[in-house]
């Protein structure tokens, strides 16, 4: 079981998505899965991202057109194994040390969710 989940929901988001999954799968914290949700797209971007980075940590959920947002996570949370799960815009970066940080302070301080 991974220690975090991270939920990715890709909607036509281009070549930026390929950069924000990188950004992930290259976290300090290697111990995670990243749960993309295809969320209806129609440019091609999730495919080009699983021939570019094929990576056994990405679980795919597709859904054949757009749900939202909420409702985008929400589909994806069944596919989440890890205690903690994090969410990541497709269009963002993330810093690398970024998971790492986010459960070390989680683990000095219970209060935190």
């Amino acid at each position: 079981m991974p220690a975090v989940s991270v939920i990715m929901l890709a909607w036509n988001s281009g070549p930026l998505l390929l950069e924000a999954a990188a950004s992930i799968l290259d976290q300090s914290l290697a111990d995670l899965e990243l749960v993309l949700v295809d969320n209806g797209s129609t440019d091609g971007a999730v495919d080009r991202l699983l021939a570019a980075r094929p990576d056994p940590r990405i679980r795919l959920l597709r859904h054949p057109r757009n749900l939202g947002i909420a409702e985008g996570v929400q589909s994806a949370k069944p596919l989440c194994r890890a205690p903690w799960i994090a969410l990541m815009d497709a269009d963002d970066r993330a810093h690398p040390l970024r998971l790492e940080l986010q459960l070390r302070a989680a683990a000095a301080d219970p209060t935190l969710v």
